[in-house]
């Protein structure tokens, strides 16, 4: 990890032999960490703004056991494997690979992805929560900057190619040349056809059906009394497995962490009474409005609301019908951790509360003197390892339970293909007019609208096998159907026949990922 050609050789160490590996202080002029003064177990780094100044550096337990002046910088253990697929990788991040797919387990499980087309759906337990976050990976790679559109695509859009454009107008260009067939023209895509980077936010369409899982999956969490803090899930990460099963792969996915430290409930206070961002979701605009602007603001402050997020612009937002209350508590819900009370608030002071009340204090160690061999007098503790991923007992089967009751759900929701019905009509001697019609029992339309736009969804394969002595007049014996959407959405296929009154032909639609449906039909009946 410290680039000296030696793997690691400078591990952690267990010094107080209390059997965890904590952290180590050590006070020193240049360090830039101080006790919170609310709560001086935890540490935060010093704000010299506020007039303040470091008294400790931080260290990970153990000692210089290579001698380069750094403690515990290269132990054991290599690559992040689950930040080493194809997807918006971190190159800037050595742990996570020299490149993608650079370690033997991601390249043993892509050939088995790749080798295995009828997987249709994955499932992810990990660090990332992407029901309860929907965050990706990151913005297009062109970002916000202006670009050049290559020659060939300026020729045909009529741009200038020596000119630089921002993607905002390129997208506005696209959309009014009624390009793109029905599909959703935005920045990511654009970067994408013009070769500016991956895409790198959920499609419009995939994001529907993903928040009515989260709906769902909030629900079940809510039953089984599992209070995750949803403002702490994490997104998808770069070069995970997740972003490469829906973006590369194009399948639906979803990973979760199964189990959080809950935050401690907090009083109601303030003027707002027990308005919460769930009832504001349900609340009109008379209602909100009603509130007066006193609460409202009060309200925001609680929320951790952005400080030019005034009361009174909100109201006014409200009453023009610019902003509704449900796309106020949509914001609210995505917006970064915060309290009203930040500044006096330690981020890690629920879980040292949850190790005090629920713990019995196991999961944190207080600070100890210890005289280090090169250090010196320093002090050990902190909280152990694992306390923010291990979930007690009591609480173990619980999580489990919930999640796997999840999952068994959304296996029933599924696209299931179905010839629906089949219809022939005479349209003269030996002529006959065939239509089928096929549909989606399932939820879940039969590909993501990310995977045929990355064009790894497989369309449905729709064959007529003819018996002896008849043609195709009109149509394709071969065609293929795109996709169909769920809840019993259907797609019409149709021929023109030659063939004997009474004779047989198969139909078959067939698709790696939804497997061979089959209807034999009598020509005349």
């Amino acid at each position: 990890d410290d680039l000296d050609e030696l793997v690691d050789e400078d591990g952690p160490e267990d010094l107080n032999k209390d059997g965890f590996i904590t952290q180590m202080r050590v006070k020193d002029p240049e360090g830039s960490w101080i006790p919170d003064p609310k709560e001086p177990r935890l540490m935060r780094r010093a704000d010299p703004k506020k007039g303040e100044k470091g008294l400790y550096k931080i260290y990970t337990e153990g000692i210089d056991n290579d001698g380069d002046g750094q403690y515990n910088e290269d132990p054991p253990g290599g690559v992040i494997v689950c930040q080493n697929f194809p997807h918006d990788f971190d190159y800037n991040n050595h742990k996570t690979g020299l490149w993608p797919v650079s370690e033997p387990e991601t390249i043993a499980l892509l050939k088995f992805l790749t080798t295995h087309n009828n997987i249709g759906f994955m499932f992810n337990f990990s660090s990332e929560n992407t029901i309860l976050n929907m965050r990706q990976t990151g913005r297009a790679q062109a970002g916000s900057d202006k670009v050049r559109v290559p020659r060939r695509f300026a020729t045909w859009l009529g741009l200038d190619p020596e000119k630089e454009y921002t993607l905002k107008e390129l997208v506005s260009t696209f959309k009014g040349m009624n390009i793109g067939g029905g599909m959703e023209i935005d920045e990511s895509m654009i970067a994408m056809m013009l070769g500016l980077g991956p895409a790198m936010d959920l499609d419009r369409q995939d994001r529907a059906y993903l928040e009515k899982i989260q709906e769902e999956y909030k629900e079940k969490l809510k039953k089984a009394s599992l209070k995750y803090p949803e403002r702490r899930a994490k997104g998808v990460m770069k070069g995970s497995l997740t972003a490469y099963a829906y973006f590369q792969y194009g399948v639906p996915v979803v990973a979760v962490d199964v189990w959080q430290v809950p935050e401690p409930e907090k009083k109601k206070k303030g003027a707002t009474g027990t308005l919460t961002v769930e009832k504001l979701k349900k609340m009109s605009s008379e209602e909100f409005l009603a509130l007066g602007e006193e609460k409202i603001a009060a309200f925001l402050k609680e929320q951790g609301a952005p400080a030019n997020f005034k009361a009174a612009t909100v109201i006014k937002m409200v009453k023009s019908g610019r902003l509704t209350p449900a796309k106020m508590a949509e914001f609210m819900a995505k917006m970064p951790r915060q309290s009203g009370d930040q500044d006096s608030q330690h981020p890690q002071a629920y879980l040292l509360e949850w190790s005090d009340k629920k713990l019995n204090g196991q999961g944190f160690v207080d600070w100890q003197p210890y005289e280090h061999p090169t250090l010196g007098k320093v002090e050990i503790g902190g909280f152990v390892p694992f306390v923010r991923t291990a979930p007690p007992v009591e609480e173990i089967k619980k999580a489990v339970d919930v999640h796997t009751d999840f999952f068994f759900d959304l296996l029933k929701k599924l696209p299931t293909l179905e010839i629906a019905e089949v219809k022939i009509k005479p349209l003269a001697d030996e002529l006959f007019k065939v239509e089928i019609f096929l549909t989606n029992r399932g939820w879940w339309p039969t590909s993501t609208a990310q995977g045929r736009r990355a064009r790894t969804a497989w369309p449905i394969r729709v064959e007529l096998k003819l018996s002896e002595g008849q043609k195709v007049f009109s149509g394709r014996r071969v065609t293929t159907v795109p996709y169909i959407e769920g809840s019993g959405a259907v797609k019409k296929v149709e021929w023109t026949i030659i063939g004997r009154k009474g004779s047989r032909l198969e139909v078959v639609a067939w698709t790696p990922r939804l497997g061979k449906v089959k209807k034999s039909i009598v020509l005349g009946k």
